[in-house]
This record gives C-alpha cells, sequence and structure tokens, in this order.
C-alpha cells in the first residue's frame, strides 16, 4: 500500500496542522499485529504505534510519526488515526458507545450541549469540545454503561479510522478540513467540583454555585428541568401566560440562562398537553 495515497496519513498530517497531538495506531485488522515487530494490542485498531505517555505532555515529532506509520505499512496494512485528549491537542471528547448510551447522552445533556464537531463511530457517536489555554481539564472516567469522557491520559481514534467492524469513522456534517470551525468549549465542568457531584448519573457537575453561595442549574441540566416544571404546572392546570412566568423566574437560576425564545418554546411544549383535570386524571 503506497503511503502517499494513504487516506490515513494525509488526515493525520491535516490534524497537526491544526495543532492536534495526532499520530497512527495500530491496524484495526488483528491479523496485520504479528507482522508489526514488538507491538502487542488487545483493541486492535485503538493504541498508538510509539511511545505513549510521553505523548500525552508533547506533540510527536515528524520523524516518530514516519517511523510508526513505516511500521504498519512494511506490516501490509494502513493504520488508524489517534488523537491525544486534554491540553497538548486544546481537545476532550464525549464518548457515547451504543444507541442507549447516544440516546441517554442526548437526554440528559441537551441539544445545545452537543451543539459541537462530532463523528459516528463504529457502535456510536463522539462529540469533541474546545479545550482553551487556562480551562481546567475534565477527569476521564466512565459516566455510566457506555458513556466515557475522554480527556487527560486518553487518546481518541479520530476519522476516516476503520473500526475492526469494518465501518469507517466519519464527521457528521462536517470533514477533517472543517470540524474546527463547529467546536464549542467543554460545557460539563471537570468531575471535581463537589463531594456531592461526584457519582452523579450525568457528565457533568449539573449544578454550579453563583457567587453568593445559591445552587445553580448547570448548562446540561436546563431544558430538562425548566420542562419537568413546566409539565408539573401544566398538571395542576396552569395556562402558558402561569407556565411561561414560573419559567422565566426559574431560568434566572440557569448558570447561563437560556435566552427568551428557548424558554418560551419550553413553555409551549409543556402546554400542548392537556390539564390533568379536564382528562378527569
Amino acid at each position: 500500500m503506497a503511503r502517499t495515497k494513504s487516506r490515513i496519513m494525509a488526515a493525520i498530517a491535516r490534524y497537526r496542522d491544526q495543532g492536534l497531538n495526532s499520530v497512527p495506531l495500530c491496524p484495526p485488522r488483528k491479523a496485520a499485529h504479528a507482522r508489526i515487530p514488538s507491538h502487542r494490542c488487545s483493541t486492535p485498531g485503538k493504541v498508538p504505534l510509539l511511545p505513549w505517555k510521553p505523548l500525552q505532555h508533547r506533540m510527536a515529532t515528524d520523524v516518530e510519526i514516519a517511523e510508526a506509520a513505516a511500521r504498519a505499512f512494511a506490516a501490509g496494512s494502513e493504520p488508524n488515526a489517534g488523537v491525544f485528549m486534554g491540553h497538548v491537542s486544546g481537545i476532550v471528547s464525549l464518548d457515547a458507545d451504543g444507541s442507549e448510551a447516544v440516546e441517554w447522552v442526548h437526554t440528559e445533556c441537551g441539544e445545545e450541549a452537543l451543539a459541537t464537531a462530532s463523528f459516528v463511530t463504529g457502535k456510536g457517536v463522539r462529540w469533541v469540545y474546545a479545550l482553551p489555554p487556562g480551562m481546567e481539564a475534565p477527569s476521564s472516567r466512565v459516566v455510566r454503561k457506555g458513556v466515557e469522557i475522554l480527556s487527560l491520559g486518553r487518546q481518541s481514534v479520530f476519522p476516516p479510522s476503520l473500526h475492526p467492524s469494518g465501518k469507517r469513522y466519519a464527521w457528521a456534517g462536517c470533514d477533517s478540513r472543517t470540524w474546527s470551525k463547529r467546536l464549542i468549549d467543554w460545557p460539563f465542568g471537570t468531575g471535581r467540583e463537589t463531594k456531592e457531584a461526584e457519582g452523579r448519573p450525568t457528565p457533568h457537575a449539573a449544578e454550579a454555585k453563583s457567587g453568593s453561595g445559591e445552587r445553580r442549574i448547570g448548562i446540561g441540566d436546563r431544558n430538562r428541568t425548566l420542562f419537568s416544571m413546566a409539565c408539573s404546572l401544566r398538571r395542576q392546570g396552569a395556562g402558558y401566560g402561569t407556565v411561561l412566568a414560573c419559567l422565566e423566574h426559574l431560568n434566572r437560576m440557569c448558570a447561563p440562562p437560556l435566552d427568551g425564545e428557548e424558554v418560551a418554546a419550553v413553555a409551549a411544549s409543556a402546554c400542548r398537553y392537556a390539564p390533568s383535570w379536564s382528562r378527569g386524571g
């Protein structure tokens, strides 16, 4: 296989030009591993072909990239493309593996928090977020079954890598040239805010404190909290005006608040349902 025609190496070069610490990963086909000297891999297509620990804190050199890729091509296989997470690349990601996990992330995080660059993996979706200089990186951790935060000490397989299933990782609505224009900053907190937040079944510290110590509704919980309140009011017979007024008050506790149109949309959505008393319930 000619390296000059490799989609993977072209993507790695492009990611590196964009400031990412992108490196060749082992081939996705396990049969090729036996032909790569000194390489052991229990997860085909996901392990870097060069030293792991140093590259969590520094960029790989062009020589290291070339030598690692050469090992894969010499074994007759194309490598995958990986990117180290954290400040070394300026990004982190949220991974959902499986349809149930993807649905859970959409429900718990809200669409606004997911309006960032994303790509389809072998079994699910991975959302990528900017980690600006000075922002504390979140902890790498498993949030729940199938949902994981990839940050410091982790790397992520990137498009157009090949999953062992034969499916290509692919950007959603963008490509390797334009994905970075869609990035938003990591919105979920670090996971180290309070002991109360530890172990929560959400990938963020959903509540933050204001300067006065008042509990705030975090970005991932705003829509869900307001909609739950709106439905509760509606079940008690509240009309649109009352529901909207209550939501506007509750929205002042959000950090940051939703805009007025979003709050009105939540109120209108809840008021589509008939009050409980009108159904005889």
